[in-house]
């Protein structure tokens, strides 16, 4: 503010350094997204690394006409979304019966689950059904780190030894013929 002049540029390295180090990092910016939504701060990250970029690209516009980043990468992108939750919901007893019968296999009680566990389960098998375009490797691991995030300390080996049985189960079947 004490400079003698300024210009575009130059106001969006102030956005950027003032974003970057003092709002994004406010804990009263935290705690006002939480009040709204348990869910924010897990996308804060995503969200403040968008206004970042898009800061950056104003920078670089000079007199072109200055667009926001894209909400998804592609039409693909933005249909998978809604696309899995829809398939997992709409199969949920069918996904919980491979699971179930995947715990007896292992003599693991079924009732003994954690709930976010059976929700992430179910969620993988969605995925590996009904996404050929997705290796069954990439899914094991993305589970796997939703696990060891949301669930017990104990979630992620827990999933990922189960997602092998029933990636086995489902190729064994028929059901997937991907890698």
């Amino acid at each position: 503010m004490a400079a003698p002049s300024t210009d575009f540029a130059n106001d969006c390295e102030l956005w950027y350094s003032l974003f970057k180090n003092i709002i994004v990092e406010s804990d009263d910016l935290a705690e006002s997204l939480e009040s709204q939504s348990v869910y924010w701060n897990d996308d804060l990250t995503i969200m403040g690394s968008f206004v970042l970029k898009t800061i950056k690209q104003f920078a670089h516009s000079e007199d072109k006409p200055i667009s926001l980043l894209p909400k998804f990468k592609d039409i693909e992108d933005e249909r998978f979304g809604p696309k899995l939750f829809e398939d997992a919901i709409r199969n949920q007893a069918e996904y919980r019966e491979m699971i179930d019968a995947c715990l007896v296999e292992s003599k693991w009680d079924p009732d003994r689950l954690a709930f976010m566990d059976i929700v992430i389960l179910e969620t993988a098998i969605a995925e590996l059904i009904n996404f050929e375009s997705i290796p069954t490797l990439v899914t094991i691991n993305e589970y796997t780190e939703i696990a060891n995030y949301y669930s017990t300390p104990k979630s992620g080996q827990f999933i990922t030894g189960l997602l092998y049985a029933i990636i086995n189960n489902l190729k064994k079947d028929g059901i997937i013929v991907k890698e």
